[in-house]
C-alpha cells in the first residue's frame, strides 16, 4: 500500500511544482517561455498519478467483491434448513469456516479500506465511484452481521444437533447388537463350531451375510 501512496504522493506533487512554478523567466535580455514543458510536465504527471489509482482501484475493487460473493455464499448455506446428518454437517461446516476467517477477513477489510482512503486523497486527479466507495466502508459492518448470523445459526442448531446425536447414538447401539448376534451366531455355527457347516455349505451361506 506505501507503494502505490508514495508514488501517487511523488508525482501528485511534481504536478503541482509545474504548475505554480513560473514558466517564464528572463535570461539577461532573452525572455525564456517554457509553458509549454511545464504543461507537459503537468500533464504526464498527473497522468502517472491517474495509472497508479487505476490500478490501485482495480485491486481494491477485485478483492472487495471476491470476499462479498464469499459472503453470499456462506449466506445461502446458513439459510438453509438441514434435513439430514449430511446437511446438518455442511452447515455446521460453513460455521467454522467463519470462526476460522474472522481475523483474516477483517485484515482483508482493512486493507480494502486503506485503499480506498489512499485513493481519496487523490480525489483531485483520480475519479472513485461513490457507490463502491461506501460499500468499501461498510464492509466491517457487512462482515459483523455474517458472522453474528453464523454464531445465532449454531445456537439455534442445538436441538437438532441434539436429535440427530441421539439418532446416531440408537443406530450405533442396534449395530452393536446386530453385530454380537452375527458373532454369536458364527461361533454356534460356523467353521469353528463343532457341529459346523461345511465348506461348501460356508460358500453358499457367504452371499446371504453379506446381505
Amino acid at each position: 500500500m506505501s507503494f502505490f501512496d508514495s508514488r501517487m504522493a511523488s508525482f501528485a506533487a511534481l504536478a503541482e511544482q509545474a504548475r505554480r512554478h513560473p514558466a517564464v523567466k528572463d535570461v539577461g535580455f532573452i525572455r525564456v517561455d517554457c509553458t509549454p514543458v511545464a504543461k507537459e510536465n503537468e500533464r504526464q504527471a498527473r497522468w502517472l498519478v491517474k495509472e497508479y489509482g487505476r490500478v490501485l482501484t482495480d485491486i481494491a475493487l477485485q478483492r472487495m467483491h471476491d470476499m462479498r460473493d464469499h459472503w453470499e455464499q456462506l449466506m445461502n448455506t446458513l439459510d438453509s434448513s438441514p434435513q439430514s446428518l449430511g446437511e446438518l454437517k455442511v452447515v455446521l461446516g460453513t460455521v467454522r469456516e467463519i470462526k476460522l476467517m474472522r481475523m483474516d477477513t477483517e485484515l482483508a477489510i482493512a486493507d480494502v479500506v486503506e485503499r480506498f482512503r489512499t485513493l481519496s486523497k487523490y480525489e483531485e486527479m483520480i475519479h472513485v465511484d461513490a457507490e463502491e466507495a461506501g460499500i468499501a466502508a461498510g464492509l466491517l459492518e457487512e462482515w459483523t452481521d455474517v458472522v453474528n448470523w453464523a454464531l445465532t445459526k449454531d445456537a439455534r442448531l442445538a436441538a437438532l444437533k441434539q436429535r440427530f446425536a441421539t439418532t446416531t447414538q440408537a443406530e450405533a447401539e442396534a449395530f452393536a447388537i446386530e453385530a454380537a448376534a452375527y458373532l454369536e451366531r458364527y461361533q454356534a455355527e460356523g467353521p469353528a463350531a463343532e457341529d459346523g457347516v461345511s465348506l461348501d455349505e460356508g460358500l453358499e451361506m457367504l452371499p446371504r451375510s453379506r446381505e
